[in-house]
Parts: structure tokens; C-alpha cells; sequence
């Protein structure tokens, strides 16, 4: 029987990393990155690095396609304002850049920090997909907006788009911060609009485990609420997060346990 502790689930993990993320060279200046996470429609997110060796410096970029793909869907950025705030809003708390002429999504980088950075705009890509490409045109609001407008029905003061540093310098993001009330916990939340993608899950939890890891002052809790209106959650998901310590909330739900925010 395989011994279970902490290093063999990291040699597994490490082992399963390794042969799904594929380089490839394009030319003497570019290297194509193949990476195991899956957007939308179940491709893997594919970036870019660019070698620049007069300014020494490495550009990471998705190449467009992301905004390519958003927009053969029926998705435009600039048709909400409020949809366009939350995507710079979002891109900024990554460290990520976009061009408007190109549609790259991109982020510049060096030898050093390239893991890390090539790390926060996979991540980036992730949270682009989900919040719109997996929501329907004809849908008014995104998944995170359907949430907030609960809270905000039910006279719940939150903080939005809370990042936290890590130990090693990775930007953990959640969507709403409920600061804690007197013997209550602070709550860190993310609305999950696909929730049965399972690599989503696993990004989403990464992030969870590595804000727990940070002493706070208060003591804290990690909600999860999981968008339900189209297809039941997947109850494989809900409990591998529970048994992480993510409490989990579904939409259709949220009314009925609404205490559980308070």
C-alpha cells in the first residue's frame, strides 16, 4: 500500500505536474507553455514567453486568444462598465497587463521570478474564463455580481477582491472579506461559478490552503459558495473541499443560510 503523508502527495503531484506541462520552442526567442489547467471548453490554457534580451526581460502572454475566445462566444468587455472595472480590477490584483489593441493578456517577468509569474497569469487566465466565458450572454451579472447583490439584500458590510501575500510572494485572491464581529470569525469567500470543474476547485482551494497558512489576528474561516442554477454540484467537489476545511454554500441556498455569513 502506498505510504500516505505529506511528501508522497507531493511527490505525486510534483510527478503529475511535470509530465502535463509541456515547453516547446516556436523560435530562438519563444517557447510555447502548454499548461494541465483547462479553460471553458476544456483546452488547455496555453501562454507564451518571449525572450527580450535588450531589456533583459521575459514577456509571458496568452497571445489574445483569451479575449478571442470570450468574444467568439458573444462576450464583450466593453459592453458593461461594470463587467470592464471588475477585469482591470482583477488583472491589476494578479500583477497582470492587458493590451487593448492586441487582446494579449500578459505579464513581463525575468529568470528569477518567471515560475512565480507564469503561476499568477495561468491564475489569472483561470479567473478570466470563469467569470465570463462560463456565463451565458443573455445572464445580466456575473456569478461573484448574482452574490453580492445576496449580501447586499440581507445587510451584509464586505470587502471585494481581497488579495493576500503568501509566504513565497503569490497573490492568493477572494472574492468577498467579512471582517469579524465580537467571539465571530473573519470570512474569506469565493463564488464559484463553475463548480464542477474540478481544476477550478483545486485552483481555488490552493489558494485557501495557502491563506491559511498566514497568521492573522483574528481567527478565520473559507466559504465556498458554489453557483447551483444550472447543474447540481458535483458532490465529489463539495466534499473534497469540506474535507479541506471549506465550508461550502450552494447558490440556490444562500438565503436559507444566510446566518452562516452574518
Amino acid at each position: 500500500m502506498t505510504t500516505f503523508d505529506a511528501n508522497q502527495l507531493k511527490k505525486e503531484y510534483l510527478n503529475w505536474y511535470e509530465k502535463e506541462l509541456e515547453f516547446s520552442n516556436i523560435s530562438n526567442k519563444v517557447v510555447r507553455i502548454d499548461s494541465p489547467f483547462e479553460d471553458s471548453s476544456s483546452d488547455n490554457l496555453v501562454i507564451y514567453a518571449i525572450c527580450n534580451n535588450k531589456k533583459n526581460n521575459i514577456t509571458l502572454t496568452d497571445d489574445g486568444y483569451t479575449i478571442f475566445n470570450l468574444e467568439n462566444n458573444g462576450v464583450f468587455i466593453n459592453q458593461s462598465k461594470k463587467r470592464k472595472r471588475l477585469f482591470e480590477d482583477h488583472l491589476s490584483a494578479y500583477g497582470v497587463q492587458y493590451d487593448i489593441n492586441t487582446g494579449e493578456i500578459y505579464i513581463r517577468t525575468n529568470f528569477k521570478n518567471f515560475n512565480k509569474d507564469k503561476h499568477r497569469l495561468l491564475h489569472c487566465l483561470l479567473f478570466v474564463n470563469d467569470m465570463y466565458i462560463l456565463s451565458s450572454p443573455k445572464v445580466q451579472s456575473i456569478f461573484a455580481e448574482d452574490v453580492a447583490e445576496k449580501l447586499d439584500e440581507h445587510d451584509i458590510s464586505y470587502g471585494r477582491d481581497l488579495p493576500i501575500v503568501g509566504a513565497s510572494g503569490i497573490v492568493h485572491n477572494f472574492d468577498f472579506f467579512i471582517s469579524a464581529k465580537k467571539n465571530q470569525k473573519e470570512k474569506f469567500i469565493n463564488a464559484i461559478s463553475n463548480p464542477n470543474n474540478s481544476l477550478i476547485i483545486k485552483s481555488k482551494l490552493t489558494d485557501a490552503i495557502q491563506a491559511q497558512k498566514i497568521k492573522r489576528q483574528r481567527p478565520n474561516e473559507f466559504i465556498f459558495i458554489l453557483n447551483d442554477t444550472k447543474r447540481e454540484v458535483s458532490e465529489q467537489n463539495k466534499l473534497f473541499l469540506l474535507e479541506n476545511d471549506i465550508n461550502v454554500i450552494n447558490y440556490s441556498e444562500l438565503d436559507k443560510k444566510i446566518n452562516l455569513l452574518q
